[in-house]
């Protein structure tokens, strides 16, 4: 069964929710570490996510590390964890950890916590 999330202006909504029902939805937990923090990593994973329709959120973690939640389509999640992991300017990261489940759907946006 299809889980729909939505997200900005109507026609957008609109494109996510045919984009949702011919790719499932599935849930991403990800934890990047290196030289996260301090250069505008969360600002970045939010463009990213929101450019490729993914919604959840993203924060800082007191060791250091930065925690996402994304949820979408496999393939946008996957290209949002590479554009992170290789293309934010100042960023280092040295390892990402990924547990995946099953969509919830409880996300309309992509946020920084």
């Amino acid at each position: 069964m299809c889980k729909e999330w939505y997200g900005g202006k109507a026609a957008d909504r609109i494109q996510q929710t045919q984009m949702c029902c011919v790719m499932p939805c599935i849930r991403m937990n990800v934890t990047f570490s290196g030289q996260v923090q301090g250069v505008s990593f969360r600002f970045h994973t939010q463009k990213f996510a929101l450019e490729n329709g993914i919604t959840g959120w993203v924060r800082n973690m007191e060791e250091g590390t930065v925690e996402a939640v994304f949820e979408g389509s496999e393939e946008a999640i996957r290209k949002v964890m590479e554009l992170c992991t290789r293309h934010i300017p100042l960023a280092n990261v040295s390892s990402s950890e990924s547990v995946g489940s099953e969509c919830t759907g409880e996300f309309s946006s992509f946020s920084i916590r």
